[in-house]
């Protein structure tokens, strides 16, 4: 909140920061909401690309200040690369602080996931019509395992889910998508 006085008149000034991000906003949202009185909106990344829809104009020039997760350029008016003439950022005011931080995933969290169609647009995993983590269940099934064999490799602890390996995988997608943050 910004106070100032003008011509014996007090004006009150609600700042706004825009998020231009996935779900991930929330936790940062949490803490800044408990320090800052300023006005907070958020505008869902991924559901505006893959629906297609308008930008929302008026809250861009509205912003004081912008939190995003860069997007690539790949996909056009809704990018944050400068390289894109009417990319999302150009619509904000030339005073508006921005703050990037980049898509967080690891893939090495979870034994088994379902697909997340938002992974194809904001990250760096192929398939995404596929469950995450699956290769070590197909493994077993292209060695000709039955379910019932898969299931108690599984129950025993026995199935190698390569964790290290998509660790490693989410740490260098995550190193470069922090590359290109400010």
């Amino acid at each position: 909140m910004v106070v100032f006085i003008a011509n014996y008149k007090i004006y009150i000034y609600i700042m706004k920061i825009v998020f231009y991000t996935n779900c991930q906003y929330r936790g940062i949202h949490l803490f800044l909401k408990k320090s800052l009185d300023y006005t907070f909106v958020h505008i869902e990344n991924y559901s505006l690309i893959r629906n297609k829809k308008d930008i929302p104009f008026d809250i861009l020039k509205s912003a004081d200040i912008f939190i995003y997760q860069p997007i690539d350029k790949k996909h056009g008016v809704y990018s944050t690369d400068q390289i894109i003439e009417n990319n999302i950022m150009s619509y904000l005011q030339q005073s508006c602080t921005k703050i990037s931080f980049p898509y967080i995933y690891n893939s090495s969290l979870w034994i088994l996931l379902p697909p997340a169609i938002i992974d194809g647009y904001i990250g760096d995993y192929p398939d995404i019509n596929k469950y995450v983590n699956r290769e070590p269940i197909e493994k077993l099934k292209n060695n000709q395992h039955s379910l019932s064999e898969v299931l108690e490799i599984y129950k025993n602890g026995d199935l190698d889910f390569e964790y290290e390996v998509r660790f490693n995988k989410s740490i260098a997608i995550l190193r470069k998508k922090e590359s290109i943050c400010f």
